[in-house]
């Protein structure tokens, strides 16, 4: 009975706020109710007496309403089990995730979204940006699946699910370029991702400056380009060389171990997430809802579809939270591009290209953006867009709609 009793209350808290679900507390039936989160944390013992209060619904049972009891406690369990199903088949029949094998014993976690209907379109490979996950693209996914796409998102090495890398090897923009090109190998041979050869690169952020400069270096590879707010890798200049590389040596070699934060609880977590963004260069923001998408999978949380789509209300009660990405990520690069360097990929892409913008996203480098964009235009490639949101507008539930529409119609 007492285990009975929390697989219901454990039930009840993840439950849609709209389900009247009768909690089971710990307590006498002679002394007052507990609030429902004091019921749900405390220790249940078996020499206490059960009653089930279904307060949404104003009851209270005694002793003697054993019968009534007991169906209660059946229809407890009968009617999340229903609902968990339904909006499982609804929302998330079209997805599962596997981890993808690369060279040199890197694991690289992967979602898909399968393509809804009988026409299955081309695969979408989509690449995240820095401190992100396959969360980012939660919406775009489910959108453009449900247009006949195949949309495959993937983890970055050191970021989400994926594997770490070995502490003596840093984290470079080659890196991130040949594990993504790995992966997308990996995908071609897994029957279960039903790929084809007909890819179309769709990065954000840092993962567009990836799938950029993929492109440029194997051209082959895809005929459509998308990016959403980057136009490439971060750049530095000739005579700044001699320093990042000292800087960058300096912080792997202190002898300072780095270690993810530890927070109280999961809504402390979303909250300094979002907080970290308005630090970023311009004028950017985060919905809470984006955000908490991101943490979620970021901190490893079960991404069951209940807790994903169920509001903040109970996130305290996810204690004793940290980041699972590796904390080497946020060190300094031991080397960068300049921006002839990036030209060169830029030059060699022959992929259609749609660049989106956020009216205030991430600053791009005047000049570097203006030679990339006058590359791509003299061959007649480019599509260029702004849209009105932030950084993440692909995924704040304010913007993201725009975002997905003009994509698909790109691709169309």
């Amino acid at each position: 009975m007492v285990n009975l009793i929390k697989i219901i209350n454990s039930i009840s808290l993840i439950l849609p706020s709209h389900i009247l679900l009768p909690t089971i507390y710990s307590t006498p039936f002679e002394k007052k109710l507990p609030s429902r989160k004091e019921a749900c944390l405390s220790h249940l013992s078996p020499s206490d007496n059960y009653c089930i209060a279904p307060v949404r619904l104003g009851l209270a049972l005694t002793k003697e309403t054993t019968a009534l009891y007991f169906f209660l406690a059946l229809l407890c369990i009968a009617v999340p089990i229903t609902c968990i199903q339904q909006l499982q088949l609804r929302t998330y029949a079209n997805t599962m995730q596997k981890l993808i094998a690369i060279p040199n014993g890197i694991n690289i976690a992967v979602k898909r979204w399968a393509p809804k209907g009988l026409t299955k379109k081309s695969t979408i490979v989509a690449t995240h940006g820095w401190m992100d996950n396959v969360s980012s693209f939660a919406y775009l996914g489910d959108h453009l699946s449900s247009h006949g796409y195949n949309f495959i998102a993937l983890d970055l090495v050191g970021h989400g699910k994926s594997s770490h890398l070995h502490p003596s090897a840093p984290y470079l923009a080659h890196t991130y370029i040949q594990c993504v090109k790995a992966t997308i190998d990996g995908i071609k041979k897994d029957q279960s991702m039903e790929s084809g050869d007909d890819i179309v690169l769709l990065g954000h952020s840092m993962g567009a400056g990836i799938s950029l400069m993929l492109a440029g270096a194997f051209p082959e590879i895809t005929k459509r380009l998308v990016l959403l707010d980057g136009f490439g890798p971060f750049t530095s200049t000739d005579e700044k060389s001699c320093n990042v590389l000292r800087r960058a040596i300096d912080v792997t070699l202190s002898d300072e171990p780095k270690d993810n934060r530890v927070f109280p609880h999961l809504k402390r977590a979303i909250d300094a997430r979002i907080k970290k963004v308005l630090t970023y260069p311009g004028n950017q923001f985060i919905s809470r809802e984006a955000a908490r998408l991101l943490v979620i999978r970021g901190v490893g949380v079960d991404e069951n579809p209940l807790v994903l789509q169920d509001s903040d209300k109970n996130d305290e009660l996810i204690t004793n939270i940290t980041f699972k990405h590796d904390p080497r990520i946020t060190s300094p690069s031991h080397a960068y591009y300049n921006n002839n360097q990036v030209l060169s990929f830029v030059d060699n892409i022959s992929a259609k290209t749609l660049l989106i913008r956020a009216e205030t996203g991430w600053p791009y480098i005047k000049e570097d953006a203006i030679s990339r964009k006058k590359c791509l235009e003299n061959k007649g490639l480019l599509t260029l867009e702004t849209l009105a949101g932030s950084h993440h507008f692909h995924l704040d539930p304010d913007t993201r709609a725009a975002v997905a529409n003009r994509v698909l119609a790109f691709l169309e």
